[in-house]
């Protein structure tokens, strides 16, 4: 007689193996999201702490508490392929109009604030807006596509 596994056998396998996949897969999707706002969360922590180094900087230079690096780089607006936040850090990054990518605002580009954009899959459709001010050095999350200024705050900050 030969062996072999009967039909009963193999459904029950089936169902077993759907079951844990409909565990992990839920599992593995909040990792996903959680990986992409701890790199988010880097890249602000690190452009903060470049703000803060060219700060002290700049009062050793200048004897002024006021003078906080702006603008952080010379890239163009909504622009792909640019060097962004080169002032303030060693390494800087490539902007780019597609997803999991950062770019300079033009609606928040001015003598005071520099804007600059998370185009990400953190949550489907997210875009988080963050935007730098120069007079005191401080960058704070606005209202984005799909996500809100709180949301936004509890992946960016500290």
């Amino acid at each position: 007689m030969k062996k072999s596994f009967t039909l009963i056998e193999l459904i029950f396998v089936i169902v077993i193996i759907g079951v844990l996949s409909s565990v992990a897969v839920p599992k593995f999707m909040q990792s996903y999201y959680s990986a992409k706002s701890s790199n988010v969360k880097s890249v602000v922590s690190s452009v903060r702490s470049g703000v803060e180094v060219k700060h002290g900087e700049n009062i050793i230079d200048d004897s002024s508490s006021e003078n906080y690096p702006f603008p952080l780089d010379n890239a163009e607006l909504n622009t792909s392929g640019q060097s962004l936040f080169t002032k303030v850090m060693k390494n800087p990054m490539k902007s780019c109009l597609q997803a999991d990518c950062w770019y300079k605002d033009s609606n928040t580009s001015d003598s005071e604030t520099y804007g600059f954009i998370y185009q990400g899959n953190l949550k489907k459709g997210t875009i988080l807006k963050v935007i730098y001010y120069e007079d005191n050095g401080s960058m704070e999350c606005t209202d984005g596509d799909d996500i809100n200024k709180t949301q936004c705050e509890s992946i960016v900050d500290k």
